[in-house]
């Protein structure tokens, strides 16, 4: 019993009592209130923060304050090691820099989570495991830099928020960092304030510090104090509530008698009915405003096209004239304000439950919204004139470029983007990419979450620029199909003289040209004595085959030119014939251009050009 009396006696907690020893290296520049002042500032941004992260990235986030310290900027920056994710943003209103810094593990998991993958998988495993091999741990790739980017304005809006009581805070982000080294904000010897965030994403632990040059404390200092932070920015903050509320439009009316009117004459109102109009030249009229009467008019004058009044303290309605008039002016004014109040309070009222209609509305439809953005879902009727889908840089882009340009990027990323390739482009790519991370892309694209519509725009813009050169690059030149379509034009010596020397210098490029000199599809210009020489040598069945695989029209063309008799066995062969494969059809009809060539060498047949 006596240690916790004691301790209540003392005061505040026993640690908070002990003596510290003074550095002389690190002076404590802040005062504990001022500290607290600031915990209690950063409190209230952690929970508003957290709210963010979770309407953003769609999964389990919290955020709590776990401590302030101050120390020398060089030492903060030697107590980080690996990859760390660092925001620069710019302070007000003195020219420097603050810095916010994301654990590499933080780093990591809204990484993945940015780039679709689900919250399950944030929790199963660790995402720094599941890189693509040789990523440089140092740095973050220009993708990642771009998502990280995007993540920028979730921090910063509620920090500005947080700091706005106070006339100053973050101001604009200035770059997204990973290497330490890069984010010398001040000089090392320099006193900066650490503000330490536990940052939980899925139910995985990380970090956030804010970094403040004690250059941008100082200046406000004298306004962390809970003297200033509780009465001075309250009337500054409530001020502008107040001038919004006296500028919100309300409805009014003018009342004025319009004499007696019997029940009988209300019931026998019928259309074209005559009533005595209100005399506005005299009596009593009163001004309605939010229907409550707020000023009573008398002496009511017509000048040309305007209308003057006098104003009467008392304000009644004509329905009440006979009512007693209250004869004290303070009186009067109590009640006119309290009823003017009254109606502001249920205009004010009115507006806001609109407003939250409204956002509801908007509300219901984001996720819609959302999955079209992604997904392409968008109603054709509704886009924009001009708009494009999104990567429409990567038509037309080779599979191999692609995978070149995937290489360097973790898997998650790799998954995204072939999720908006065509499947051929994303066949040759996932081909390309190493055989160690083709399953994990697999089932992470398998897997793929929501992914925000501000992520997909930013690498949408990164992919265009990264693309433009394979888009605008040189068409592939050469090649044996433009030896081929040469040496057909050129003089048949000439052709002769080409093709007997590459058979000596290079004999498989020669036998390249010479397959592709002549078809099987190219029979038809044999005249009729070389047809009949083919079939007599050539086997049939390598005459079936190749028709087989060549298209209908060239087929037609092919059996018009053979005699009546074999042209009908074949046609009946090839209805009896079932499917071939393709390569067995391209061999028979190989061998059948070797008989032709064959003939060709041997003098029995002419091989006729397109142009003769």
């Amino acid at each position: 019993m006596g240690q916790p009396v004691a301790f209540l006696a003392a005061g505040g907690r026993a640690a908070d009592r002990l003596a510290k020893p003074f550095d002389f290296r690190y002076p404590d520049k802040l005062s504990k209130e001022r500290l607290r002042t600031l915990e209690m500032m950063h409190q209230a941004y952690a929970s508003a923060l957290a709210a963010r992260l979770v309407s953003e990235l769609r999964c389990p986030a919290d955020v709590r304050v776990c401590g302030l310290e101050q120390q020398t900027y060089g030492d903060y920056i030697a107590s980080l090691t690996g990859r760390q994710g660092f925001y620069l943003a710019a302070l007000d209103p003195i020219k420097s820099n603050l810095l916010l810094q994301l654990d590499s593990q933080s780093a990591g998991r809204l990484l993945e989570r940015l780039f679709g993958a689900p919250v399950a998988q944030l929790v199963a495993a660790d995402p720094l495991d599941n890189q693509a091999p040789g990523l440089a741990a140092a740095s973050w790739s220009e993708a990642e830099g771009q998502a990280l980017r995007a993540a920028a304005p979730w921090l910063l809006d509620e920090l500005r928020q947080a700091w706005q009581g106070l006339g100053s805070g973050a101001g604009r982000l200035v770059g997204v960092e990973s290497d330490p080294r890069l984010c010398q904000i001040l000089p090392p010897h320099e006193m900066v304030l650490v503000v330490g965030l536990e940052l939980s994403l899925a139910g995985q632990p990380g970090r956030l510090n804010l970094v403040y040059p004690f250059l941008f404390l100082e200046p406000l200092a004298k306004r962390l104090t809970p003297a200033w932070w509780y009465e001075v920015p309250a009337g500054d903050q409530r001020r502008p509530s107040r001038d919004l509320a006296r500028q919100v439009p309300l409805d009014s009316q003018l009342l004025c008698p319009a004499g007696e009117l019997s029940v009988a004459a209300l019931r026998a109102l019928r259309p074209g009915s005559e009533l005595p109009l209100p005399a506005l030249d005299r009596g009593l009229a009163v001004l309605r405003c939010g229907g409550e009467a707020v000023a009573a008019l008398d002496g009511l004058q017509r000048s040309d096209e305007a209308w003057s009044a006098n104003f009467v303290p008392e304000a009644r309605d004509p329905a009440d004239a006979g009512d007693e008039v209250i004869s004290d002016p303070l009186t009067a004014l109590a009640q006119d304000l309290k009823s003017g109040l009254a109606a502001i309070q249920n205009s004010l009222g009115s507006a806001l439950q609109g407003l939250s209609g409204e956002l509801a509305g908007l509300q219901a439809r984001q996720d819609e919204l959302s999955d079209r953005v992604l997904y392409g879902q968008a109603d054709l009727d509704e886009a924009p004139a001009g708009a494009r889908r999104s990567f429409a840089a990567l038509a037309g882009v080779a599979g191999s470029d692609l995978a070149l340009l995937l290489s360097g990027e973790r898997c998650q990323l790799q998954a995204l983007l072939l999720a908006f390739m065509d499947s051929a482009q994303a066949a040759d790519s996932l081909s390309l990419l190493p055989a160690g991370i083709q399953t994990e892309v697999v089932r992470r694209l398998a897997n793929l979450d929501w992914v925000p519509p501000v992520v997909l725009s930013l690498l949408d813009a990164w992919l265009a620029g990264r693309l433009r050169h394979s888009e605008r690059g040189p068409a592939k030149l050469g090649g044996v199909a433009k030896v081929v379509d040469i040496l057909s034009q050129v003089p048949r010596a000439v052709e002769s003289q080409v093709i007997l020397s590459l058979d000596t210098s290079d004999p498989a490029l020669a036998e390249s040209i010479k397959r592709n000199m002549f078809v099987f599809e190219d029979i038809c210009l044999l005249d009729d004595e070389s047809i009949a020489a083919v079939l007599a040598r050539a086997s049939e069945q390598d005459i079936l085959l190749a028709l087989k695989g060549v298209a209908e029209k060239s087929r037609d063309l092919i059996l018009a030119r053979f005699p009546a008799a074999i042209a009908e066995r074949l046609l009946a062969a090839l209805k009896a014939m079932g499917r071939v494969r393709l390569s067995d059809a391209d061999a028979a009809g190989f061998r059948v251009v070797e008989v032709i060539k064959q003939l060709e060498g041997e003098g029995q047949i002419v091989i006729l050009r397109s142009d003769e």
